[in-house]
């Protein structure tokens, strides 16, 4: 898996995108893949192309506990994922990954947006 950090934007697979949009290699969990573009660049060629780039106003905040770093951060970021799939939505913008300590005991807490890619409706 590759590294998750802020403001990493996750397309989940087989989502329908404009060909100027690319996904890099290197599945994330339940087949999720970043984005090559960075979420300003990403915005500008989705409305290029007549695509929407929506986003749902409240934060999503999960935390995992544990030794090994890396195993929490994949937890966390499953849990995330699967709230996004709740939403019914393609992607997810990373907003902060951070590591914290409560009593001795690590832990990792990731916030993010829903956030979802679609074609715009044609206009009158």
């Amino acid at each position: 898996m590759s590294t998750i950090t802020n403001g990493l934007i996750l397309i989940e697979e087989g989502t329908l995108l404009p060909e100027s949009i690319g996904l890099e290699t290197g599945l994330f969990p339940d087949g999720w893949a970043p984005a090559f573009h960075y979420k300003g660049q990403l915005e500008e060629e989705l409305r290029k192309s007549g695509w929407i780039f929506y986003l749902l106003a409240d934060a999503i905040r999960t935390i995992s506990f544990g030794l090994n770093r890396q195993k929490m951060i994949q937890n966390a970021l499953r849990r995330i994922l699967s709230q996004v799939k709740l939403h019914r939505c393609n992607c997810v913008e990373i907003d902060e990954v951070a590591a914290h300590s409560l009593l001795g005991i690590p832990y990792v807490s990731i916030s993010a947006h829903v956030r979802h890619i679609a074609r715009a409706p044609l206009s009158c």
